[in-house]
C-alpha cells in the first residue's frame, strides 16, 4: 500500500475511533499484528499552556525500539525516525509487543493553525509506523449571536464581515474596553486630515471629542493567571477626510497581552475613497473599500514593564506603548503589484513626531468563577510502594536522614511527603501541581539507593493524570556493613524528570475549600518509562532493585494524596522606639533604645541609623533593647526594624525614625574664617588663571576656609579683641600678568557693630604686610556664643581704600565684598590645599560638525532677526556650555547654553538680522546636532520705516570693563575711531542712517571702539552700531565684534547682536523726534558667546539716543507685490496745454500720498 494511502487510513481510523478525548490507533490490515495506539488527550489541546500527552501503544514487535514525537502531519512520512519532531520520547525495548510514554508539550509549541499528529516509529519495520492525529484549540472563537440583529441599511459591511477574521475567543472576560488615540494626527481636529467621523462610528466603538480618544468596547476573551491575556473588543473607528475623500475603518480591535503589557494590537482594517469633489464629498458605510476587510496586526506593543493591575472585578492595561508593526504600515502602502492603490494618507502613519501610534489603555471584567485559583502551599504524600517504604532487612528502605527538606519521611505511617507545595487549579477541575524536597531509598546490604525529586502531578477533574518526578538511581561502594549513602555520588542513571505514575481509573477529584484543595487516594500504575529508566534503558546499567517496581502484590504504587493551600496572610506588626532618660544625651551618658513589637510576636530588632546597623536584640515578650552609651557625637535618626522569626506569621516592620542627639562634652569650637572674598573675582579669575590654597587654608564650595591659629587675642566675655587664622589663597592669571594672594588674615573686632580684616597681600611677588583690607558691618550679622565659642555669620564687608591701594586699583574702595562667617574658639588643623583652574573653552568648529537630531519648534520659517526655537536630545544631563553655532561662516549666537535633566537642550534666540538664505544651526557640546534652515530677508515697506535725518547714541559700554581696562591689572586702555567719540564717561555715535519703526526700523552708525590691555593679550575692537527695533518696548544693538578677547581667543563677527535694550519707559516721542534716555541694556548670549568676558544676562551701561524723523515719512513706496507708478506723458509743444499735464500729475500725485497715508495709519491701528 502507498505510503500516503497508509497515513489516510491511520488518519481516518483514529478519527472514528476517538472516544473521550482519546485516539485509538488501529493498525491497516497489512500489520503482522493488530496495532492499536492510544493518545490522550488528543482533541482541543490548549496552546498557551503545557500539555502531558499519555501514549500507549499494542502489537508492536517485542524488544524492537521504538521512537514517539510529536510531528507536523505534514512532515511525517513512513520512513522514521522522526527528523523533524517537536517532542519526542525514545522506548528502547518494548515488552510484550506494549509500551507506555507521555511526551510533555512546553506552553507555546503548538499552534492552532498547523495539524499535528502523534507519530511511531519502529527500529526497523516501517509497518509499525503511524500517526494518530490531534487537534489544537483555536486561540479564539467568536460565539454566534443569540438574537438575531438588523442592521440599519446604511452600516458599514466590513464590520458585518469583521467577525470571521476574529482570533479571539470567549473566555472569563464579561466586559471591558479599549481606549485608543490612533495617533496625534488621525485623531486630532486640523482641517484637510482624516479625523474621527463619530457620526459614523458602529456602536459600541466611541470617540470622544474633548480627549480626542477612540474606545471599542464589549470584550471578550481571556486573563490567565500569569497576567498575559486575549482580549477582544467590538465596534468600527472610522477616519474621513472631507476634503479628499479618504476613510479608514478600524473594526473588531484585538489585544494579544504578555504578562509585562507587550504583545501586539490588531484589527479588521479597510481603506477607501468616498467619490465627488470638496465640499460635495459624503462618506458612505456602505462603500466597498479599495482594500480589506483584512485582520492586520496595527501596533507591535514593546518596552512596557507593567501589565495588568488586577482585583476581584477584572484587570486594567494603562499607557500600553508601542509602534506601527510593518505588517500595518505595508497594508496602507496598497499592492502595486495586484493593482490595489495606496490609502490616500498612508504616509500619515509613521515614526514622525505626532505620527507615531498613541498609548492604549485596556479594562477587562473577569468572571470570578471561570478564575483559576493559585495556591502557594501544600505537600505530596505517598508511601511509593509496600516494598520500598517498608521496613525489612535487606530492601532500599527510606533513609530518613538522607532526605532533603522539605521532603520527609513518617516511620509510623511508612509515607513519604514532599512539602513546598503551589499549583493551580482551574475552574473546571484540572489542575497542575509541584512539590518540592528529595526522598532516598537506600539498601545498606548491598548499596543501592534511588531518589525522587520535585514531584509535579498533572490532573484531570477525575484525579486522573501523571504524577513525574527527577530520578536518580546508583550504588554506594563498599561491602556490608560498611557500606554509606553518600548524596554527592555520581548516579549511575539520571538526573533525569520521568513520569512516575499513569493515574487511572480514579472518580473524585479535588475536594476544594475556601482557601484549599485535596485529593485522597488517586490510584494508578507504574510508567512504562519509570520501569524502562530503572531496566537501564540506554545502556546505563539497571537499577539493582529495578525489578522490585513491578506490578506484582505489594510493589504496585501506592495511592496518592494531594493537598495545596493558600497560606493566609502574615499578621501585621507595628514597632514603636523611645530613648531613655531622654533623646538627647551627652557622649558617655548612659542611654537605652527600647522598641516595643505589637502584637508582640517572636524575632529579632535591629536598630539602625539610616542604613548602618547599631546594634540588634532579640524580641521578649514583645520587647527589645539596645544600650546607646557608647553611641559617638553625632545626630542619628534611629529606626528599629522587627524580623519575624516567623515571616508567613508575621510581617516585617520599622518604627518611624526617632532624632537622638548625642552631644560633646562642653569644649571650644575650633576656630575658621569662611570668606570667598569676591565672587565676581572668582569668575573673572577662572577665565583664564587659577585659584589655589595652601599653608593650611582650605577650600569650601566657593568660599575659602582658614583655620584658626594659636596667636588669637579675643575675649569671650567682652566679644572684642582680634583672632588670627592662617593660610594662603592666591588669585593668579599668568595671560593677564598678575598674581594676588591673602595670606593669615586676621579679624579685628573693635566693638558690637564693628570690626575689620587684617590680611598680608602679595601683588606680583611685592608683599604689604598688615593692610586693612575690608570693613566689617558686624551689627547686620548674626552672632551666637557659647561653649567657649563665638560665631559671626553673614557679616558684611566691604573694601577699604587701603585694600584697594593693595589691590592695585582692581576694585575701588567701598566696593561690596562676599559676606564673612568666623568662629573665634580653640586653635584649628590645618586644612588640605585646593586647586581650581578655568575649564577649557569649547570653541567652534569651522565647519558645521552635524546637520541632523535638532527640531525646529517655533519660527520654522524665520525672516533675517526672527526668533527661533529649537530642540535636541542626547546631551549629558544639566550640561552646560554647549554651543549655538550658525554656518556658513560659523557665527557663535550663545557661548552657555545649559541641557536639563534629561540631556534635553531648548534654546530661543534671534538668528543674525543680516543673515539670509539657507544655512546650518547647530549645538555643539559632549555631542553635536544639527539641522538646516531658510532665512528669508525681511522687506522694508513705507508703512514699515521712517527715515531718520539725524541720529545720535550716548552709551558708556560697562563701567566696571572701563575700570577693569584702566586699572593696574589690565594696565590698557581704549581708542576711539571712524567717527566715534569718548566724553567721560561715555562714547558716542552720530549720522546713523536708516528708518524708524516700532515693529521693525533699523539706524546704523559707524565708528569703533577698541579695548587692549594686558600687553596685548586683550584687543577687542567693538564697531558699526545698529539700532534694530523689534517692538514698542524692544530693541537690539549690533556691533561687529574682532580681535583677541580677555581670555586670548580670536574673533571676527559681523553684526552682533549685542545687548537687549529695554525701551519701556525710556522712549519719548514728539515733534518728529524718537528720544530715549538711560534704557537698560541687557548682554545677550550671542554678545556673551563674542565679547567673551561676560556671561548672557548680565546688565551692561544704560543708553540713550535721539533720531529726528523725515517729515514727509508719508511718502509712497512700493508695497510687496505692488506698484504705485505714475507715468508722465511728454508735454505737447503747444505751451497752452503744458499746464493741464502738470495739474493731472500733481492731483495724481496727492491722491496717492493721501491713499497711502490712510494705509499706514489703517495697518497702525489694526495692529
Amino acid at each position: 500500500m502507498p505510503v500516503r494511502a497508509r497515513r489516510l487510513t491511520a488518519a481516518l481510523t483514529a478519527a472514528v475511533l476517538g472516544i473521550g478525548g482519546a485516539v485509538v490507533f488501529a493498525a491497516p490490515s497489512f500489520a503482522e499484528s493488530p496495532l492499536v495506539v492510544s493518545v490522550t488527550p488528543s482533541t482541543d489541546l490548549d496552546s498557551t499552556a503545557a500539555n502531558s500527552i499519555a501514549v500507549t501503544g499494542e502489537g508492536f514487535l517485542t524488544a524492537e525500539p521504538v521512537e514517539v514525537a510529536l510531528v507536523s502531519s505534514d512532515d511525517w512520512t513512513a520512513i522514521g525516525p522522526a527528523s523533524t519532531a517537536l517532542v519526542s520520547s525514545i522506548l528502547e525495548s518494548v515488552v510484550d509487543g506494549a509500551f507506555s510514554t507521555t511526551l510533555e508539550v512546553p506552553a507555546g509549541t503548538l499552534d492552532p493553525a498547523v495539524t499535528y499528529g502523534i507519530a511511531t516509529f519502529a527500529a526497523t519495520d516501517r509497518a509499525f509506523d503511524t500517526l494518530s492525529p490531534i487537534t489544537v484549540a483555536p486561540l479564539a472563537a467568536v460565539a454566534a449571536e443569540e438574537e438575531a440583529v438588523v442592521e440599519d441599511e446604511a452600516a458599514p459591511q466590513s464590520a458585518a464581515r469583521s467577525a470571521s477574521l476574529a482570533t479571539v475567543a470567549a473566555g472569563n472576560v464579561e466586559g471591558g474596553s479599549a481606549t485608543w488615540g490612533i495617533s496625534t494626527y488621525l485623531n486630532g481636529a486640523a482641517g484637510g486630515r482624516p479625523n474621527p467621523l463619530a457620526s459614523a462610528y458602529v456602536s459600541p466603538a466611541a470617540f470622544d471629542a474633548a480627549s480626542r480618544l477612540t474606545s471599542w468596547g464589549n470584550a471578550i476573551g481571556t486573563v490567565n493567571a500569569d497576567g498575559s491575556a486575549e482580549l477582544a473588543f467590538e465596534g468600527t473607528s472610522v477616519n474621513f477626510a472631507a476634503t479628499g475623500g479618504g476613510w479608514l475603518r478600524l473594526s473588531g480591535l484585538e489585544a494579544h497581552l504578555h504578562a509585562s503589557g507587550n504583545g501586539t494590537v490588531t484589527a479588521v482594517v479597510e481603506y477607501g475613497t468616498a467619490p465627488g469633489t470638496y465640499p460635495g464629498i459624503v462618506y458612505n458605510p456602505a462603500q466597498a473599500g479599495d482594500r480589506g476587510p483584512e485582520r492586520v496586526t496595527l501596533v507591535t506593543l514593546a518596552g512596557n514593564t507593567s501589565g495588568a493591575v488586577r482585583d476581584v472585578t477584572g484587570a486594567t492595561w494603562t499607557g500600553l506603548a508601542g509602534t506601527w508593526n510593518p505588517a500595518f504600515t505595508s497594508f496602507l502602502a496598497g499592492d502595486s503589484a495586484n493593482g490595489i492603490a495606496a490609502w490616500s494618507y498612508a504616509s500619515t502613519v509613521s515614526s514622525a513626531t505626532g505620527r507615531t501610534p498613541s498609548t492604549f489603555a485596556f479594562s477587562a471584567l473577569v468572571d470570578p468563577v471561570a478564575q483559576p485559583t493559585t495556591y502557594d502551599t501544600g505537600s505530596a504524600a505517598w508511601g511509593i510502594s509496600t516494598y520500598l517504604n517498608g521496613a525489612a532487612g535487606g530492601r532500599p528502605n527510606p533513609l530518613a536522614s538522607a532526605y532533603v527538606s522539605p521532603a520527609s519521611f513518617d516511620s509510623v505511617s511508612r509515607v513519604s511527603t514532599w512539602g513546598g507545595g503551589s499549583g493551580t487549579v482551574r475552574a473546571d477541575g484540572t489542575a497542575s501541581l509541584e512539590f518540592q524536597g528529595t526522598s532516598v531509598n537506600f539498601a545498606a546490604t548491598g548499596g543501592g539507593w534511588l531518589t525522587i525529586k520535585d514531584i509535579q502531578a498533572t490532573l484531570d477533574a477525575s484525579g486522573n493524570g501523571s504524577v513525574t518526578g527527577v530520578v536518580s538511581y546508583g550504588t554506594a561502594p563498599g561491602t556490608y556493613p560498611n557500606i554509606a549513602f553518600d548524596p554527592a555520588q555520581t548516579p549511575a542513571n539520571g538526573p533525569t524528570r520521568v513520569t512516575l505514575v499513569t493515574l487511572a481509573g480514579n472518580t473524585t477529584g479535588a475536594v476544594q475549600g475556601a482557601s484549599s484543595a485535596t485529593w485522597t487516594g488517586l490510584a494508578g500504575s507504574w510508567s512504562s518509562e519509570f520501569t524502562s529508566m530503572l531496566s537501564g534503558a540506554g545502556g546505563t546499567g539497571a537499577w539493582a532493585y529495578a525489578s522490585t517496581v513491578s506490578g506484582a502484590t505489594g510493589r504496585t504504587p501506592s495511592a496518592f494524596t494531594f493537598t495545596v493551600g493558600v497560606t493566609p496572610p502574615a499578621v501585621t506588626t507595628a514597632v514603636a522606639l523611645t530613648a531613655s532618660p531622654s533623646a538627647s544625651v551627652v557622649a558617655g551618658t548612659a542611654s537605652t533604645l527600647t522598641a516595643t513589637v505589637s502584637p508582640a510576636a517572636a524575632g529579632t530588632v535591629e536598630f539602625r541609623n539610616g542604613s548602618t546597623v547599631l546594634g540588634s536584640s532579640p524580641v521578649t515578650a514583645g520587647v527589645a533593647t539596645y544600650s546607646a552609651t557608647s553611641l559617638p557625637v553625632g545626630s542619628y535618626a534611629v529606626t528599629a526594624y522587627f524580623a519575624p522569626a516567623d515571616p508567613a506569621a508575621y510581617t516585617a516592620s520599622q518604627s518611624t525614625a526617632l532624632e537622638y542627639i548625642v552631644s560633646a562634652p562642653v569644649v571650644a569650637q575650633p576656630g575658621s574664617l569662611v570668606w570667598g572674598v569676591k565672587a565676581s573675582l572668582q569668575g573673572y579669575v577662572l577665565g583664564g588663571g587659577s585659584i589655589s590654597t595652601s599653608s593650611g587654608a582650605g577650600a569650601s564650595g566657593s568660599s575659602f576656609v582658614f583655620p584658626q591659629d594659636t596667636s588669637s587675642a579675643f575675649n569671650q566675655s567682652t566679644g572684642l579683641g582680634t583672632s588670627s587664622y592662617r593660610g594662603q589663597v592666591t588669585f593668579a592669571y599668568p595671560a593677564h600678568g598678575f598674581s594676588i594672594s591673602l595670606t593669615n588674615p586676621r579679624v579685628q573686632v573693635d566693638s558690637a557693630t564693628a570690626g575689620s580684616i587684617i590680611v598680608d597681600v602679595t601683588y606680583n611677588g611685592a608683599t604689604t604686610r598688615g593692610v586693612t583690607f575690608a570693613t566689617l558691618f558686624l551689627g547686620a550679622a548674626t552672632k551666637t556664643s557659647g561653649s567657649g565659642s563665638t560665631t559671626f555669620s553673614g557679616v558684611p564687608a566691604a573694601l577699604t581704600s587701603a585694600g584697594a591701594s593693595a589691590f592695585q586699583g582692581f576694585y575701588s574702595a567701598g566696593v561690596a565684598l562676599d559676606p564673612v562667617t568666623f568662629v573665634v574658639g580653640s586653635p584649628a588643623a590645618s586644612l588640605a590645599s585646593t586647586s581650581q583652574s578655568a575649564p577649557a573653552a569649547r570653541t567652534a568648529a569651522a565647519t558645521p560638525p552635524a546637520t541632523s537630531g535638532i527640531t525646529v519648534t517655533a519660527g520654522a520659517k524665520p525672516f533675517a532677526g526672527d526668533e527661533i526655537t529649537i530642540e535636541a536630545d542626547g546631551f549629558g544631563a544639566n550640561e552646560e556650555g554647549i554651543l549655538v553655532v550658525i554656518y556658513s561662516e560659523p557665527t557663535v549666537l550663545d557661548s552657555n547654553a545649559k541641557a536639563d535633566a534629561n540631556g534635553r537642550l531648548t534654546w530661543t534666540g534671534r538668528l543674525p538680522a543680516g543673515l539670509t538664505g539657507t544655512h546650518t544651526l547647530t549645538f555643539q557640546g559632549s555631542v553635536n546636532r544639527g539641522t538646516e534652515i531658510e532665512i528669508a530677508p525681511k522687506v522694508a515697506t513705507a508703512a514699515e520705516g521712517c527715515p531718520v535725518q539725524a541720529s545720535s547714541i550716548t552709551w558708556g559700554f560697562k563701567e566696571s570693563f572701563r575700570s577693569y581696562i584702566s586699572g593696574s591689572i589690565a594696565n590698557g586702555e581704549w581708542t576711539v575711531a571712524d567717527g566715534a567719540t569718548y566724553t567721560t564717561p561715555d562714547f558716542g555715535w552720530s549720522d546713523g542712517q536708516g528708518a524708524y519703526d516700532a515693529d521693525d526700523g533699523l539706524v546704523a552708525f559707524a565708528g569703533s571702539i577698541t579695548f587692549t590691555g594686558h600687553g596685548g593679550v586683550l584687543n577687542t575692537t567693538v564697531a558699526n552700531p545698529q539700532l534694530r527695533f523689534l517692538d514698542a518696548d524692544t530693541a537690539v544693538l549690533l556691533l561687529d565684534v574682532s580681535g583677541t578677547t580677555q581670555d586670548g581667543a580670536t574673533v571676527d563677527q559681523k553684526a552682533v547682536e549685542f545687548v537687549d535694550i529695554d525701551l519701556a519707559g525710556a522712549l519719548e516721542q514728539a515733534d518728529g523726534t524718537i528720544t530715549v534716555t538711560d534704557a537698560a541694556t541687557v548682554l545677550t548670549p550671542a554678545g556673551a558667546a563674542a565679547f567673551g568676558t561676560y556671561p548672557a544676562g548680565e546688565s551692561f551701561d544704560p543708553v540713550s539716543f535721539t533720531l529726528t524723523l523725515d517729515p514727509s515719512c508719508g511718502a509712497i513706496v512700493p508695497q510687496p507685490g505692488e506698484t504705485a507708478t505714475v507715468t508722465a506723458e511728454p508735454v505737447s509743444s503747444g505751451g497752452d496745454l503744458a499746464w493741464l499735464w502738470i495739474l493731472i500729475a500733481a492731483v495724481v500725485l496727492l491722491a496717492l500720498a493721501a491713499a497711502a497715508i490712510i494705509v499706514v495709519r489703517r495697518r497702525r491701528t489694526a495692529a
